[in-house]
C-alpha cells in the first residue's frame, strides 16, 4: 500500500486510533477557512466526516532525504464540523520517514466550505 493509500484508508475508516498511528507528533492540518489543528486537536475534534470513496488525481510527489511532499486533487464527499466542503479541491500532504515507517507531518485541505 502506498503512503497515499494508507492515508486514504485511515481517513475512510473513521477510526481515531488508525489515524493517530500514521500522524507524526508534530502533525498540523490547515484548512481553506483558516482553521489549524495540532495532532491532539485534530484527533479530538478536527477530523472530517467522509461520506464517499476518495479519488485522487493529478498526483505529484517529490522526495528527498526521508521527506515526501505530495500535491493532488481529491474528489470526495465530506463534512468538516458538520459543514460540507467542495467535492473536488487540491490537497497537500507531507510525510517523513522515521524508523523505517512513514508518518504524516502536515496536511493542507484547500476545499472551500460550502456554507
Amino acid at each position: 500500500m502506498t503512503h497515499m493509500e494508507t492515508w486514504a484508508a485511515a481517513l475512510q475508516s473513521g477510526d481515531v486510533d488508525i489515524v493517530a498511528s500514521i500522524l507524526s507528533p508534530e502533525f498540523q492540518v490547515v484548512r481553506a477557512n483558516g482553521d489549524m489543528h495540532t495532532k491532539a486537536e485534530y484527533l479530538a475534534e478536527g477530523q472530517a466526516t467522509i461520506k464517499s470513496e476518495l479519488v485522487m488525481t493529478e498526483v505529484h510527489a517529490v522526495e528527498y532525504d526521508g521527506v515526501r511532499v505530495v500535491s493532488y486533487m481529491l474528489t470526495v464527499e465530506e463534512e468538516v464540523d458538520g459543514v460540507p466542503v467542495a467535492k473536488t479541491a487540491p490537497r497537500l500532504t507531507v510525510f517523513r520517514e522515521l524508523d523505517d515507517r512513514w508518518y504524516i507531518v502536515s496536511h493542507a485541505n484547500l476545499a472551500p466550505f460550502l456554507e
